[in-house]
């Protein structure tokens, strides 16, 4: 009898774990640093990329001769880029238009969890350089520093 029970509880542990193998969640968004010439408008999804295609805009400057797009991948168990490529698309101020990009290979990003032992991931989405046609460059410099995030000292009433 008590091999039984020992056999039934090594099941149980066993099965449990079977999610964790074949259940990898990952979603899909972006992410636009404020001072960015050029904006993320909408991503569309495919069976195969969480970014098949995005549409970008333009702000005020000059025209916009090629984007850089990177692709992080953000887990319990730290960040990594998985993506990270230049277009060449051609924006006047304040234009829209639609890429295919074919970034965050869906089942590769699913691997990438289950390497890491984690159930779920996010890929985020950034335009990290933008070239214009006057030869100037803008880059992502990166987050905003030494502002705190939680406030500090705050005065009692």
């Amino acid at each position: 009898m008590r091999v039984i029970a020992t056999t039934s509880l090594v099941l149980l542990v066993v099965l449990t774990k079977v999610p964790l193998l074949f259940g990898q969640q990952v979603a899909f968004t972006s992410r636009v640093h404020l001072q960015a010439p050029v904006l993320i408008a909408s991503t569309q999804e495919s069976k195969v990329y969480g970014f098949d295609s995005v549409e970008l805009r333009a702000d005020a400057g000059p025209p916009v001769k090629a984007v850089r797009l990177k692709v992080t991948f953000r887990t319990g168990a730290g960040e990594e880029i998985t993506d990270d490529h230049r277009f060449v698309v051609d924006l006047a101020s304040r234009e829209s238009k639609r890429l295919i990009v074919d970034l965050g290979h869906i089942q590769g990003l699913k691997q990438l969890a289950q390497s890491r032992h984690q159930e779920s991931g996010l890929a985020i989405l950034s335009v990290v350089a933008v070239e214009f046609d006057d030869g100037s460059v803008w880059e992502d410099s990166g987050p905003v520093e030494g502002m705190p995030v939680l406030p500090v000292n705050l005065p009692k009433k």
